[in-house]
């Protein structure tokens, strides 16, 4: 998983500033909370891998998924506009790409809390499917991840050569 190995990484280098000023990744972390006692160990050691976890373990628990889990992953990792980056990279339409990664979550809920029916039409037959589609819809989502992957990683060589992770970290 990108933020376990690379957040605790951009925490260090950034500081109290490695979080992004964006909409999305507000509201994906609106209800974390920190106890006194979470606080208390931050003010006293601000270690980033304890920040980290607790981010990570609030994002399992919160389901982050789909477009917004793109965005929220690849924000929270330094990358500006990953949508538009991912696009870019695979030289796709943003807007055909988040439309297929959508329908593929909806469709994928509809199989399994619906037993394939539709949100409206739960006393319907269950929907067809096609391998073509299937196909189609898990390989644009293995190219989005895989673009993401790609993208993370040209980030945190760029901070490496930067000499900020080292600063940051003391290794490489």
């Amino acid at each position: 998983m990108l933020l376990r190995s690379e957040l605790p990484v951009v925490i260090r280098v950034k500081g109290r500033d490695f979080v992004p000023r964006d909409k999305e990744v507000a509201e994906q972390f609106k209800s974390l909370t920190f106890s006194l006692t979470d606080v208390i160990r931050i003010l006293a050691d601000p270690d980033p891998l304890f920040i980290a976890n607790k981010m990570i373990g609030f994002v399992n628990f919160t389901y982050l998924s789909g477009v917004r889990g793109v965005h929220v992953t690849g924000s929270l990792l330094g990358i500006e506009a990953p949508w538009g980056r991912i696009a870019q990279r695979l030289q796709r339409n943003e807007a055909d790409l988040k439309t297929i990664v959508n329908e593929t979550i909806n469709r994928r809920n509809d199989i399994v809390h619906r037993a394939d029916r539709e949100k409206k039409s739960l006393d319907g037959p269950p929907q067809e499917i096609g391998y073509a589609w299937a196909k189609q819809a898990v390989d644009t989502i293995i190219h989005v991840c895989l673009c993401l992957d790609e993208l993370v990683s040209a980030h945190m060589s760029e901070l490496e050569a930067q000499g900020e992770i080292v600063a940051a970290t003391g290794t490489l």
